[in-house]
């Protein structure tokens, strides 16, 4: 996988080629915004790291212009000069994926770019207009579940995991593709937000037996969203 990086601070750019050389990730170095554009055209760049300087022009703004004209496709990872939180957050808000704040660790690095292409290989799924599975159908225009045609009001947060979760029905999701999918990071290991949401889920979509699917929390592994009669077939 081919990543791009264009950032004017030297130690982070050469910390982050030595930690990117022996993997099987190819950094790709860029110097100026137009180069950018012709680095996804040309060299086919799966992922853009832009630093808080990006040689012509802030990185904040090359990070909203490339999200405005690539759109969702390509994943994008914000290298702050800072320990602010408020950089984090204007780098989430410009269109970033992820934020890297102060040095670079390798084993940090790596691990997060991971999750990150998960989330991407994950979400891309999503992109359909309209999924139908079973009796339910979810419109991702408006925002709609429906259960044999009668509407399921849900909150925002819980049609995005319901989205994910029909989108890759029979694919157990790990914990981490799922927050990083719904919240941009991975929550703390003593949070039970995403157990909330789940359960909720479950009730309001009446998933069981007498529709035919079900959430099943697997241990140590994740969820997945299962036909009822290809769970029983598994056991």
């Amino acid at each position: 996988m081919k990543i791009g990086l264009i950032d004017t601070h030297l130690a982070r750019q050469q910390a982050i080629h030595s930690a990117l050389q022996p993997t099987r990730f190819e950094c790709v170095p860029l110097f100026l915004s137009r180069q950018v554009f012709e680095a996804i055209d040309v060299h086919g760049i799966n992922l853009l790291m832009v630093g808080a300087h990006a040689h012509d022009m802030p990185g904040l703004s090359l990070v909203r212009t490339v999200r405005e004209r690539v759109g969702p496709g390509m994943a994008i990872v914000y290298l702050a000069d800072g320990q602010a939180d408020t950089e984090t957050a204007d780098a989430l808000n410009h269109g970033a994926d992820l934020c890297f704040q102060g040095d670079i660790r390798p084993p940090e690095l790596l691990a997060r770019l991971d999750a990150l292409i998960r989330r991407f290989a994950v979400s891309r799924a999503v992109r359909a207009s309209e999924i139908q599975l079973g009796p339910y159908t979810l419109d991702r225009q408006n925002r709609s579940i429906r259960l044999r045609d009668v509407s399921v009001s849900v909150h925002a947060r819980e049609f995005e995991l319901a989205l994910l979760l029909f989108a890759n029905a029979g694919r157990v999701l790990s914990r981490a593709d799922i927050e990083l999918a719904l919240w941009g990071r991975e929550l703390s290991p003593y949070s039970r937000t995403l157990d909330t949401h789940v359960s909720r889920l479950r009730k309001k979509l009446r998933l069981g037996t007498e529709n035919g699917l079900r959430l099943r929390a697997i241990y140590g592994q994740g969820f997945c969203l299962e036909r009822v009669m290809e769970a029983v077939a598994t056991h």
